[in-house]
């Protein structure tokens, strides 16, 4: 077809090396679930442009949850190398040595932090989750909302410690920011929750004419929006 394609040779011997001592291969796994920072993310989390990988989720007992790597945290180094696209940072953690320590730095509420991780082995299965409801419903809120709790299953199928289910969106700031009906939402402006009255009161006390993060859950993968 015309078309080749090509990997680093030191790849490609690391693989014949894990393939002869051990007959397959074993990548680096650090327990997160990260996306791209746009400039809208990076405003809202604090930095002073878009750069790094956005931890959405941390897998509970991973190496990332042990080390203290938190939902919201931005990785913006890896081993002393810069991340500027959230796509760079799988390959570096894949390359480490399973049970090698790796040194982090990340933006956590504005501050630069430093974190030790223990690498793991790359798990070979994942599960996927499904979306159910609950009662107790909410008014339609300032940002355009309507919400209800969730109950104990979907928590549990979730990995979830709190949250409410967006069961209506009208128009507002949250339908501008891509809001869907069926959203799961877990954090607002990096604010946690557990019930419909204390994500009402979080809404409440949301800044004005300013862009804030939300976390939101939709079929089963979290990832950061802003509003």
């Amino acid at each position: 077809m015309g078309v080749s394609f090509a990997i680093p040779i030191d790849v490609a011997m690391e693989v014949v090396a894990q393939l002869k001592g051990q007959g397959y291969v074993a990548r680096g796994w650090l327990g997160v679930l990260i996306q791209e920072v746009n400039k809208d993310l990076a405003d809202s989390f604090g930095l002073d442009r878009p750069y790094g990988a956005l931890v959405a989720q941390v897998v509970e007992d991973s190496p990332a949850d042990q080390a203290g790597i938190q939902t919201g945290d931005v990785i913006i180094e890896y081993e002393g190398e810069e991340i500027d696209f959230s796509s760079e940072l799988p390959q570096l953690v894949g390359r480490t040595k399973v049970g090698d320590k790796a040194k982090l730095k990340v933006v956590r509420d504005g501050d630069e932090k430093s974190v030790s991780v223990e690498i793991g082995e790359l798990p070979t299965d994942e599960s996927a989750s499904a979306l159910q409801n609950k009662p107790q419903v909410e008014k339609t809120n300032r940002i355009g909302i309507k919400v209800r709790e969730l109950d104990h299953e979907t928590l549990d199928d979730l990995n979830l410690d709190g949250g409410v289910h967006v069961i209506q969106v009208e128009s507002g700031a949250a339908r501008e920011a891509g809001i869907k009906q069926g959203d799961i939402i877990t954090r607002l402006n990096n604010q946690k929750f557990t019930s419909v009255k204390e994500f009402q009161k979080v809404v409440e006390s949301l800044p004005s004419d300013r862009a804030v993060p939300a976390l939101i859950v939709r079929q089963g993968s979290p990832s950061f929006i802003v509003i």
